[in-house]
Parts: C-alpha cells; sequence; structure tokens
C-alpha cells in the first residue's frame, strides 16, 4: 500500500463524511481519542491496540485531504533517510527538539521507500526507539492544531507552509508507534477497514461516526 492508496482508501470511506461533517477540531479530537485508547489498549486489551491505531491514523489522513497535502511529497523532502531534527540516522535527539524547525534536509534523496512497508522500515532505522510516552504525541496534535488555528485567523502562505512538514512529522509519529509495537500498518489497515468503515462497515461510511 502506497500513501497514495491510503489516501484514496480514506476518501472513498470517509471523504463524504468528512465533507459533510468534519470539523478542523474534529480531526484533532479523534485523534488525540483514539491515542489515549491506542495507550490504554497497551495495558488492558493489547487485541485493540492496532484498531486504535488505524482509527486514529485515518483521522489524520482525513486531515491531510482537507487541507490537499502531498503527504509524499512532505515525506521526501523532511525525512531523507535521516531526523530532519539532528541529521542523525539513527536519530540522536530522541524527539527533544520535536517542537522546533527541522533543519534544511536537502534535496530528496533516491531510493526512496515506494509504499508504507518500506517507510516503516526507514523510520525503524532512523528511530530504533522502544516506546513513544503518550505526552510526545498529544503534545505534536496540540501543535498542528494550533498552526491550523493560527492559518484560520490569518491565512497566509507561510502559515501554511508550517502546517505542511507538520502533519509528515505526525504521521512519521504514526509510524514509530506501529514499530514500537510491531504492528505492520499496512496489514491492520486492511484488516480494519477491509468492508468500509471500521464500524458500519459501508463504503462511503453511512454511521455518522456512531459509536
Amino acid at each position: 500500500m502506497t500513501i497514495k492508496k491510503l489516501l484514496k482508501l480514506n476518501n472513498a470511506i470517509y471523504g463524504p463524511i468528512d465533507g459533510q461533517l468534519a470539523t478542523i477540531d474534529d480531526f484533532f479530537y479523534y485523534q488525540e481519542k483514539y491515542f489515549l485508547r491506542f495507550y490504554a489498549s497497551v495495558k488492558n486489551n493489547k487485541s485493540q491496540l492496532p484498531v486504535n491505531l488505524c482509527v486514529a491514523l485515518f483521522w489524520c489522513i482525513g486531515f491531510v485531504i482537507r487541507f490537499s497535502i502531498d503527504l509524499e511529497s512532505e515525506i521526501k523532502k523532511r525525512y531523507p533517510h535521516k531526523c530532519p531534527y539532528c541529521l542523525d540516522s539513527p536519530c540522536t535527539c530522541i524527539f527533544e527538539k520535536r517542537n522546533k524547525i527541522g533543519k534544511k534536509t536537502g534535496r530528496p534523496v533516491s531510493g526512496f521507500p515506494k509504499d508504507i512497508n518500506g517507510l516503516q522500515d526507514m523510520i525503524r532505522k532512523i528511530y530504533p526507539v522502544k516506546k513513544i510516552d503518550k505526552i510526545a504525541i498529544i503534545d505534536e496534535l496540540h501543535s498542528l492544531s494550533f498552526l491550523c488555528r493560527e492559518f484560520a485567523r490569518k491565512p497566509s502562505v507561510s502559515r501554511l507552509s508550517k502546517i505542511k512538514p507538520a502533519t509528515a512529522d505526525l504521521f512519521i509519529l504514526y509510524l514509530i508507534l506501529a514499530n514500537t509495537n510491531n504492528i505492520n500498518l499496512t496489514d491492520e489497515i486492511e484488516k480494519t477497514f477491509y468492508h468500509g468503515c471500521y464500524l458500519c462497515h459501508k463504503t462511503p461510511c453511512q454511521c455518522y461516526y456512531t459509536e
């Protein structure tokens, strides 16, 4: 599964309902909600780990679609086989600079992964961490939410340019979470959304996020 196919799958299932109902705040609220469920699953019900992570990821992808972000291009520019903050592989800053602007990494390098499986492998080499504190994830969501509020308050090209790399960083955190919990994202996405929406099992979704 490529990033483009992931976006296409998300849009087929949730595009209509996101366009009708979802606000920008919804994209962050539901991501945080399922992140917290994900961390609760680590202790209480590990069988729900993949589902909670995939649902949170789909809210992230919905946001990518809403803002028309070329996610694949942003990741290629920002993660050329090394951390964009310390420019090391493996990373030596361990996310301590996540709230700062990344360094310029130059043009996209050759040999970039063609699918999500390959991207997971690349990120595993850059970030061979055992776990990520949930506060780091929530902080990343809040930072991106703040950038969106700033953009909505006063739209500008410069403000939008800050949202794009921050979204790429958030997507990479999903890959790191998958790696630290031995989750193959491609396999779990296909399982979770095999019949369409994971709740009503229809494409497009017809349950309007009812749980």
